[in-house]
């Protein structure tokens, strides 16, 4: 759901957001969310403070927002959630003590945490947070350790980046859970500056087993044999947690198999911001998620207006409504058959691209931000 009915909020708030990772620009759903939510909530007026690890940002004001940074927060990349929650077990005295002196040096309304692994708020000391509001965003199914500490916190408002997502964790999360969807900076995305779109398919996912991006190539080896002037744009480099090696050494036998290692682009260690003209110029993009909990990827390319094929999971059909072709996951056979059975036509169809646009556009992050802050104020 959109949030086209919210009107913006007049009372200014100090919010602080807590997340483990804040601040570079990469190719992670998570942090680009995280990214757009703060920075839509300073382009509504209100101050935004970040209390974050020293992963990719340094303590001071950046771009309008005071970030204070922690030496004791997860800031390496742990493999594991169990890694994360060891460090937070760990530090948590430093860590409170640190995540109170902010307080008191910014005196926020609200205290928001990013996700209930991801947003450091369950892992400390209640005292810290001098008795401020504070809301969870679920962002993913946690494990359930994680799900039943979120539940027992007590915190004064719980929200999922879709309905499928609150419908997943609700068995374990009893309290009401309102919609938060993430956002994106619609201004990037002006199709019409750029020159005609060229041969490509691009697949939109990091490389890692959940993205199913091996299913996605294997499903458009046919259309590339057919269709020699097209090319596949895949994303491969050190991303968080770690660079997916054993898939990508997967993809590249099944593309060397089919004499097509040629007619690939790798985009190595791309930064976000790159992604939108990316988009824009592709003829076609596939998103061959397993699961997925919101599809950002998916608004992403909505907003670029080009045509999109995605499977029939999590929020994804719900979000891309009837402008894209679903497809279903792990099916390569279906992933083939969607592609072969393209047009000129169907790639460039006008009518398809404005009404994708015309939805993506109601995800624009100063909009959900301005939602946001009409529920908490209703509550506070």
């Amino acid at each position: 759901m959109g949030y086209d009915n919210f009107v913006p909020a007049k009372t200014i708030m100090k919010i602080l957001f807590c997340s483990i990772t804040y601040g570079k620009n990469i190719f992670a759903g998570m942090e680009n969310a995280a990214f757009n939510f703060v920075h839509g909530l300073r382009e509504s007026g209100h101050n935004v403070f970040v209390f974050t690890s020293n992963a990719y940002i340094k303590s001071g004001k950046q771009n309008g927002i005071v970030v204070k940074t922690s030496d004791f927060l997860p800031h390496d990349f742990p493999t594991t959630d169990g890694d994360i929650l060891r460090i937070y077990k760990k530090n948590k005295i430093k860590i409170s003590i640190e995540l109170k002196e902010f307080i008191r040096e910014t005196l926020p309304d609200l205290i928001i945490s990013w996700d209930p692994l991801w947003g450091i708020v369950q892992y400390v000391d209640k005292k810290a947070l001098c008795g401020i509001k504070t809301a969870v965003v679920f962002h993913v199914v946690s494990a359930l350790p994680i799900l039943k500490r979120a539940n027992t916190y007590n915190y004064d408002f719980y929200f999922a980046v879709s309905t499928n997502l609150a419908l997943q964790i609700k068995p374990n999360v009893t309290k009401k859970i309102n919609i938060l969807p993430n956002s994106i900076n619609f201004r990037l995305y002006k199709p019409w500056l750029l020159p005609k779109k060229k041969p490509y398919i691009t697949i939109n996912g990091r490389l890692s087993p959940e993205k199913g991006i091996n299913y996605a190539v294997q499903g458009a080896i046919p259309f590339l044999k057919r269709n020699q002037n097209y090319k596949l744009i895949l994303f491969s480099g050190d991303f968080p947690f770690g660079d997916k090696n054993i898939v990508k050494s997967e993809i590249l036998s099944i593309l060397t198999r089919h004499n097509l290692e040629n007619r690939v682009i790798w985009k190595n260690n791309i930064e976000w911001r790159k992604i939108p003209k990316i988009l824009m110029q592709s003829s076609i993009v596939i998103l061959p998620s397993l699961f997925e909990s919101f599809g950002i990827a998916a608004l992403e390319t909505m907003a670029s207006g080009t045509l999109l094929i995605c499977t029939n999971v999590g929020n994804l059909p719900t979000l891309v409504q009837d402008t894209a072709i679903i497809v279903r996951p792990k099916s390569i056979k279906s992933i083939e058959k969607a592609l072969l059975s393209l047009t000129s036509k169907d790639i460039h169809n006008k009518p398809r691209a404005k009404k994708s646009r015309h939805i993506a556009q109601m995800y624009d992050r100063k909009r959900i931000a301005d939602g946001f802050i009409k529920q908490i104020k209703a509550k506070i």
